[in-house]
């Protein structure tokens, strides 16, 4: 179709994965390595569009921020293998895992084939994954604000 259908194919696409895979990390400290080879798309069938994604190798992820675990009052460190490699006590890890996976690896090609065989505008794709991330940390500082005792005042400095 037209440069335009493709963008807004994107666009849906790109909030959706930017959803489930930046809100995953923005609330709870889980970063997965959701590159397009881990990733499934599950799709609308009338529209084309994407409906959701399936993660399926957990072979190096997720890594998780243990402290974003403890203010929700969980406390999985029992229930993981004794090496404990993708629990931690620093974001740094959970953060390089979604951009590497989500990102670099992800939406980046994406973009790049959108842009080389179908014409779209590569800076308003990305402008568009830019404006889906600071949604989704808008939604999560919001979340974090209706968490009680101050809990969620605490995590939405990270």
């Amino acid at each position: 179709d037209t440069p335009e259908k493709a963008l807004e194919w994107f666009s849906h696409y790109a909030d959706t994965v930017i959803a489930g895979q930046l809100g995953l990390l923005a609330r709870h400290g889980v970063g997965l390595e959701a590159h397009q080879q881990n990733t499934m798309a599950i799709l609308y069938r009338k529209t084309g569009f994407l409906n959701k994604t399936l993660n399926r190798d957990l072979a190096d992820s997720p890594y998780i921020y243990e402290p974003l675990l403890r203010l929700y009052g969980k406390d999985i460190s029992n229930e993981i293998h004794p090496v404990r490699k993708y629990l931690t006590d620093s974001i740094d890890a959970p953060c390089k895992q979604v951009y590497h996976g989500m990102v670099a690896s992800h939406l980046a090609p994406m973009i790049t084939i959108l842009s080389k065989e179908f014409g779209v505008d590569a800076e308003a794709a990305w402008k568009n994954v830019g404006t889906s991330m600071q949604k989704c940390f808008a939604d999560a500082r919001a979340n974090f604000a209706r968490m009680p005792n101050g809990i969620g005042q605490q995590q939405a400095q990270y």
